[in-house]
């Protein structure tokens, strides 16, 4: 799959019990998406949807920690994943990132069953 130019964040997993994200491309800000937001005859009102327009920074896969235990719980598979077009250079926020574990949630840690394998960061392009 192709996930692109996502106001906040792209794929958010919080909860979890058990799940499955494969496969998947990221791109933070397309260069397509850029070229719209940006030309002189676009309506004022679209500026909000660049990269840094809802004060959020970018996020194209956001995981939350959690805790939780028990045999339904058998955590999520993360692999083979792509970001690219999310550093500064590409969005021109300073905190925008491809992957990003949100500890603020419940109690602060990854359950040790989940897994990340595979996962591809490219230069802005």
């Amino acid at each position: 799959g192709f996930i692109a130019d996502n106001a906040g964040v792209g794929i958010d997993i919080d909860r979890s019990y058990k799940g499955r994200v494969a496969d998947v491309s990221f791109s933070g800000y397309t260069k397509e998406y850029q070229s719209i937001v940006q030309s002189p005859g676009a309506p004022s009102s679209i500026s909000h949807l660049s990269p840094c327009g809802f004060n959020k920074p970018l996020r194209g896969l956001q995981l939350h920690a959690f805790k939780s235990g028990g045999s339904v719980n058998v955590g999520y598979t993360i692999s083979n994943l792509t970001f690219a077009r999310y550093g500064s250079a590409a969005t021109g926020c300073t905190d925008s990132v491809g992957m990003d574990v949100d500890a603020r949630e419940d109690s602060g840690y990854f359950d040790p069953r989940s897994s990340v394998s595979e996962i591809h960061f490219h230069e802005e392009v």
